[in-house]
Formats: structure tokens, sequence, C-alpha cells
């Protein structure tokens, strides 16, 4: 027959010594993964299991030296002897949880129940270390906090009729003349950061296309305004081409003065799609651009699946080319390329002179960047044409 321990629980009140009689099967105590203990109403441990130990990293002979509220965290102190009071006052038992402190000064999370079980006051209570639970819903609560913030800020911007949209001047590198406007967006809101990681953001909490399309009215609104003979590109992504109000966005003006571009880096789901799509837009006059290209893995896919009329030289292979010749060898490859698929160049962040006459040695046919032109808010209706001025 299996033996039981006793464990003798030292009196509480009044000086008066009261011992009490509790048995366990060796096994259940001594095994048990939860936290098993006796407390008494003098505040102190009398009994514990080897549990404690394993979960806290106390000894048991320094659990039992101090009074348990020592271990508790200061700010679940109140709330702990609330609960042990319920017990002395009657209630036959009591559910709650606190944090109690490690040997290594972290806290765990403890679920406890516990009961009074002896008429000299003695309670009964175990606890199950919950930490990885409380903080995983610590964690879910956190991301749910920052996904309404990120939300917030989205909406603030929606409301505001923003963003603001900036035109960025493109040359053709044969006339000097403008040929088109980049439509740019920019925000006014804290915290300061670019465009794409405003977007990005409006993407995480499923406000993407929304920001895209009211971006997307907001060009369409000013290139009413843009000389004939010029066109306005406005980035997109293929969740918003496929869009359902997309017609309705664009239907202010003639889509013959349109140029959707898509990055390199947007992910296309489904190229049959996206194809139909573009046929659609493309019979009202619009034309397509794939932005970026030369920086990623993805960009000849996009031009060989959607036949782009514009094809933009990524700005890590406009910078320097008056100087690498590897790069200009791959500029090259660009320009017999989009010349034998129909497509025209159009070099991205053009900063030196010496860049713009390398693009224009390798035939490029059209260019953009701060040494031609930074991108400036629409003063009025019809913005000037100037041409390419070099030092």
């Amino acid at each position: 027959m299996t033996s039981r321990p006793r464990v003798e629980i030292v009196g509480w009140t009044q000086g008066r010594r009261a011992t009490a009689m509790r048995e366990w099967p060796d096994d259940f105590f001594t095994q048990a993964a939860d936290m098993l203990c006796v407390a008494g109403v003098d505040g102190y441990f009398k009994a514990l299991n080897p549990a404690w130990t394993r979960v806290l990293g106390w000894s048991q002979e320094e659990l039992l030296a101090r009074p348990y509220i020592d271990f508790v965290h200061p700010e679940d102190r109140e709330a702990t002897l609330a609960e042990a009071s319920k017990i002395v006052g009657g209630n036959p038992s009591v559910h709650f949880r606190n944090r109690y402190r490690c040997v290594n000064g972290s806290y765990r999370w403890l679920a406890w129940t516990a009961t009074a079980a002896m008429i000299d006051g003695a309670v009964y209570a175990s606890a199950r270390d919950i930490t990885t639970a409380v903080e995983a819903d610590e964690e879910t609560a956190r991301l749910q906090r920052e996904n309404d913030e990120r939300a917030a800020r989205v909406q603030e911007i929606l409301a505001g009729n923003g963003p603001q949209i900036v035109l960025q001047p493109i040359f053709s590198l044969q006339s000097g003349m403008v040929h088109g406007f980049e439509a740019l967006s920019r925000f006014q809101l804290l915290p300061e950061r670019t465009p794409d990681k405003w977007f990005a953001e409006a993407a995480s909490v499923g406000l993407g296309t929304e920001l895209e399309m009211r971006a997307l009215g907001n060009a369409v609104a000013l290139s009413q305004h843009l000389p004939s003979g010029v066109f306005m590109s406005v980035n997109v992504s293929p969740a918003t081409l496929a869009a359902p109000e997309l017609d309705q966005t664009l239907s202010p003006v003639p889509c013959d003065r349109l140029v959707l571009e898509i990055t390199e880096h947007a992910a296309v789901a489904d190229y049959s799609v996206l194809k139909e799509v573009l046929k659609r837009l493309r019979s009202r006059g619009v034309r397509l651009a794939i932005d970026d290209a030369g920086a990623g893995h993805s960009g000849l896919n996009q031009i060989v699946q959607l036949l782009p009329e514009f094809i933009k030289l990524d700005g890590f292979l406009t910078h320097g080319i008056d100087s690498d010749p590897v790069k200009r060898a791959l500029a090259a490859a660009l320009v017999r390329f989009a010349a034998d698929v129909g497509a025209s160049l159009i070099a991205e962040a053009v900063e030196r002179p010496e860049e713009l006459a390398a693009l224009e040695e390798l035939s490029v046919g059209f260019a953009q960047g701060f040494f031609l032109g930074r991108p400036l808010p629409l003063p009025g209706t019809s913005p000037p044409r100037p041409r390419i001025v070099r030092d």
C-alpha cells in the first residue's frame, strides 16, 4: 500500500498552535505538473510540492521562509490579498491569476484555484503556469492596437482627401521637351516617411486599394489641366487594376493621356485576369509601363506577359552609367529589347549631366530625375513645357 505523507500546519490565530492532517497520494503531490500548496491565514506557505521549484526556481525552504505576498508582483498584491480575504470570509473557492517572481528576477503568470478546507483557516490551492498563454494574448492585443493605429492613420489621409499629388517631368531626349509627367504621392501626416511605406501600411490593414484609388483619382483630376500631347503616368498595383471601381475613377478624362505603371516588384497572382483588364483599358486608350526594370527578377516576365508601351529603367542602372561599362551594356540591351517589342524606354533618377549624356548616347528615348526636374505641385492650370537645359 502506498504511504501517504503527513503535512503539519502550524497555527495562525492568536498564538494558538493548531495541527491539521492532510493526506495526498505520494505520486500525485510530488509529480503533479500543477503547483500545489497549503497556505495559512498568517500569510505563509505551509506545504509546497516540487513543481514550485521547477517553475520559479526558489527552493522550498526559501518559499516557506517568507510571506507568500513577497513573491507576488507589486501590481498584483492588492488583488491577491482581496482574493485571500474572500476565502477567509467564507467563500468556498476562488479563481484568479497573478504574477510570481522567479529566482532570476523575472515573473511568471499563475492561474489559481484556492479552497478553504480546514476549520482553522488553512487554504488548499493549485496554480498553473500560464505565462505562455498570457504573453500570446498580450502580443495579440498589441498587434491589434498597432493595426488599429495604422488603420486610423490611413483613414485620416482618406478623410483629408489625401494624398497630395506632385508631378515630375519626363523629357524626350530627342526633342528636349517635356513629353509627360509622373504623378507621385506625398503625405503630410506624421510620421514622416516615404510614400511606399504609407502604401505598404495601407495594404497591411486592408486599405491599400482604397488609398491607391484615391491617389489615382487625385492624379486623374490634375491630368485634365495638362497641355495636349502630354501624358500622365501613375503607379498602380495589380490589385488596383483589377478593382471594380477603376473605370469610374478613370472616367473624368480621356484615357489616351494616361499611363499606368506597374512596379516590377509587384506580385501578379493571375496574368490571365490582368491581361483581360488591360485589354479593356487599352481599348479606351490607356497605356502601360513596367516600372523599375532591371531592379529585380520579375521584370522580364512582366514585360513578356503584358507587353507594355513603356519600360522604365531603374535608378540603380542609371546611377553612374557614364562610368560603369556593365550598366551601359545592360542599358544598351534594354534599348534594343524595347525597340524590338515596340516599347519606349524611360530612364529614371537622372541626377547628373554625365548620366544624361550617356543615356542620349545609348539612344534611350526618355528620361526623368532631379537633374531634369524635381517633383512639384501643379502651380496652375497650364504647366510650362521647358526644354532640357544643361550646364
